[in-house]
């Protein structure tokens, strides 16, 4: 009898209290648990119960279907207070940036370049210009009191802080500069990439928009109480780092007589050399580096059916990086396996059944923007194979054979390459589905 069948005999309260009561007996912690609720499929993973080196899934008793998880370093997540807290080693992290119910946050390795993330005194950003700095005046995203009021002066200038030269920065490479910030008597603020051609953006701290941008791409996100992430990507020109973090009059103009008393506040600055940016990673005086997320080896042969099934995730890109990023069902290899990827294409998803190394069922479709939430679906059934998408069946393969062997699920391509980097709401494997309850699924999320 299958997991699923065995839930819909009994109880869904009844299961979720056996999930929650495995989970604590084995040194987890459960968060989140109503969001967990939807136990319609033989393999379930909504971010909710973890500990150092385990993702736990909601149905089973054995622990089979858990993934194993590994990040030999801290990293930061949004807790479900809405701030901003270090996790430890091999902790997954479940995020609470979206809303109300955690997603699973997996990024790529980094490394923050600015040595003095939180100190805005220390000799590495220079001596303010034409401003003053006011350390420890407001709480922070971290909910500490080491927000720093930027202050401008009265003189007709513009008004920032300088990262200085410490950084190695490569001609040609993308970094992107990032901070939090907060309206004061200002409502705006800056970043200028200062010597680097094409690199300045102005944000409006009031509304969370973008005003004046030369950068090759920009983000405001509010993150709670006024603060907003502020980030800057450009192509670098110069090999001196000088990224300054400003306050600006309004949307357009950085040049300006200041009263001598108004400002914003900043904290948490960020240069990594990505082209986008990535979670908080704080420094006290030297470089971090956020080592890569690596969450894999769920299930095994009994968890999947080879014949036919439905691998169904709901989640978002972080960014379109143009680099596969994969979630399959696999042999712990590439010869068999079922995969649902971001691809190399700009906003593109893929999909493909692979038998003994061939490709059987090659299926792609372009979503407006990659890095918004999808529900997607891929069907697999000897030649009655589809890609599903937000409500629609986009593609179709009536001569696909099946794939062997397969068991395990990862956050990988099968063979511990192309890792999925996104933000992870739900992640389920069934049985099999008809195209009723494929419509619903990729709808609501439930069958």
């Amino acid at each position: 009898m299958s997991r699923r069948r065995k839930i819909l005999l009994g109880s869904l309260f009844g299961a979720l209290a056996d999930y929650r009561t495995r989970v604590k007996a084995d040194g987890g912690v459960v968060e989140a648990l109503t969001c967990a609720n939807s136990l319609d499929a033989d393999v379930v993973m909504i971010p909710s119960g973890y500990k150092a080196t385990t993702l736990y899934s909601q149905i089973g008793t054995d622990g089979v279907d858990d993934f194993d998880v590994a990040r030999n370093s801290i990293a930061t997540r949004v807790n479900k207070s809405g701030l901003i807290e270090e996790v430890a080693i091999d902790v997954p992290r479940l995020d609470y940036s979206d809303g109300a119910c955690p997603v699973l946050l997996t990024e790529p390795q980094s490394t923050n370049l600015a040595t003095y993330s939180e100190d805005f005194s220390d000799a590495t950003w220079g001596t303010p210009r034409q401003s003053t700095i006011e350390i420890n005046s407001i709480i922070s995203p971290s909910g500490v009191l080491n927000g720093t009021k930027l202050v401008e002066d009265s003189s007709i200038n513009v008004h920032y802080i300088r990262l200085g030269t410490t950084p190695t920065i490569t001609i040609g490479i993308q970094y992107t500069a990032s901070f939090f910030a907060k309206k004061g008597e200002r409502n705006f603020c800056v970043i200028d990439n200062y010597n680097q051609a094409n690199s300045q953006t102005i944000f409006n701290l009031e509304n969370g928009t973008i005003g004046a941008d030369t950068s090759d791409s920009s983000s405001i996100t509010h993150i709670g109480n006024g603060w907003y992430k502020c980030s800057n990507t450009y192509t670098a020109t110069q090999t001196g780092a000088f990224t300054g973090i400003g306050v600006a009059l309004n949307s357009t103009t950085q040049n300006y007589q200041g009263d001598g008393t108004s400002g914003i506040y900043i904290w948490g600055a960020q240069l990594e050399a990505l082209s986008y940016p990535t979670s908080y990673i704080k420094t006290e005086g030297a470089t971090v580096t956020r080592l890569a997320d690596v969450v894999n080896n769920a299930g095994d042969a009994t968890s999947f059916a080879d014949a036919e099934g439905v691998l169904y995730i709901n989640s978002s890109a972080l960014f379109d990086s143009l680099s596969d990023r994969v979630i399959s069902i696999n042999d712990a290899s590439l010869n068999n396996r079922i995969y649902i990827s971001y691809s190399s294409t700009t906003n593109q998803i893929a999909v493909d059944v692979i038998d003994g190394g061939v490709s059987q069922a090659s299926m792609t479709h372009t979503l407006t923007d990659e890095t918004d939430y999808s529900k997607i679906a891929v069907k697999w059934k000897v030649n009655d194979c589809a890609l599903w998408v937000d409500g629609v069946e986009v593609a179709t393969d009536a001569t696909c054979t099946m794939p062997s062997g397969l068991a395990d699920l990862s956050f990988n391509d099968g063979n511990s390459a192309n890792n999925f980097y996104g933000k992870t709401k739900a992640l389920k494997v069934y049985p099999f589905l008809n195209d009723t309850q494929l419509l619903a699924l990729t709808t609501t999320g439930e069958i």
